[in-house]
């Protein structure tokens, strides 16, 4: 019983008020780190709660994240530092007609040969053209570090498909240039 120590007041032994002063001790001692154990008990229950609340907040945060990069028009691809692909979102399968489940775990330049990927602080921008059964798709490519804890883990590489606007910019010019020839008729 840890609760009840020895009265030592009534031993008139010294060897016995010796042992029951060190037993009184030893109980002290016990109780202490009983006290000690229940507190950081205490402490890792509510360490683990908050854990557990972070990890569940991580989850829907990471569950939001994957749903928007689902749904986004444009091609999102992430390789690591050695250009092997670890994310390939649907737009990117629909821009480049690739299997995504083909190509994760691959290097990029299985399905994008001619797209080297340039050390720069700030990414950079360049115009691709992909080959396919319908023909050539003009795209966008943006292709930035990505970073984790300031150390540089892969890249992202954003694409976006720009052939309707190349058909735009071809309309606005030739309907710039027949109104020209127009008015230039006119004007003879």
């Amino acid at each position: 019983d840890l609760k009840s120590m020895i009265d030592t007041s009534g031993i008139h032994i010294k060897e016995f008020t010796i042992i029951a002063s060190a037993v009184n001790t030893m109980v002290a001692s016990i109780s202490e780190r009983e006290g000690t154990i229940a507190h950081n008990l205490d402490r890792i229950k509510t360490i683990n709660g908050t854990l557990k609340e972070n990890t569940r907040l991580a989850r829907l945060e990471r569950q939001k994240l994957v749903v928007i990069l689902e749904t986004i028009q444009d091609g999102v691809i992430t390789v690591d530092s050695r250009g092997v692909v670890t994310y390939f979102n649907r737009a990117a399968e629909l821009i480049l007609a690739v299997d995504r489940h083909s190509v994760i775990g691959r290097h990029y330049e299985h399905f994008l040969p001619d797209l080297p990927l340039e050390k720069s602080p700030h990414g950079h921008l360049r115009e691709f053209q992909t080959e396919s059964p319908e023909g050539h798709t003009p795209l966008i490519i943006t292709i930035s570090p990505l970073r984790a804890e300031s150390e540089e883990s892969g890249y992202v590489m954003l694409m976006r498909d720009i052939s309707r606007e190349r058909k735009l910019d071809e309309f606005k010019a030739d309907f710039i240039s027949s109104l020209a020839h127009d008015i230039k008729s006119l004007l003879v």
